[in-house]
């Protein structure tokens, strides 16, 4: 139908979906295009340090005014001492696993959070967090 050999088609078709690929991911994530090698640097160790539950590293990473919530919870934690606490007594309780897959969600750098509880033998969907990297 198209006049081309079956080669032809599919080296054709292999290029179309490298384009859309990468045509997604601009129209995706745009932020992430954004981030400068430090920024990138310190997202990988928040990773790291979610990925496996190094709470002090975690906090290490806030600035001291950081603040952090878990929609629907009607929770608010504020400071180093809070969420050092929340970390430690709510998050990561009971040796609950977590996996972040990079994203953007309002222009920000985000991640799709994916929880394991203890005894569980996969991840789940759980959330999403969004980061902000402000400056020093």
């Amino acid at each position: 139908m198209l006049g081309m050999s079956l080669a032809a088609a599919n080296s054709a078709l292999s290029r179309a979906r490298a384009t859309l690929g990468r045509v997604q991911h601009e129209k995706l994530a745009p932020g992430l295009a954004a981030l400068n090698a430090d920024q990138t640097v310190l997202l990988a160790r928040y990773v790291r340090a979610w990925e496996s539950r190094d709470i002090d590293a975690l906090v290490a990473l806030l600035a001291e005014e950081a603040s952090f919530s878990m929609p629907p919870y009607p929770t608010w934690f504020e400071g180093h001492p809070a969420i050092t606490a929340a970390l430690r007594g709510r998050v990561f309780a009971n040796e609950r696993q977590f996996r972040l897959l990079p994203t953007v969600a309002s222009g920000q750098p985000a991640f799709a959070v994916f929880k394991r509880e203890s005894g569980q033998s996969s991840f789940e969907p759980h959330g999403i967090q969004i980061v902000w990297i402000g400056a020093k």
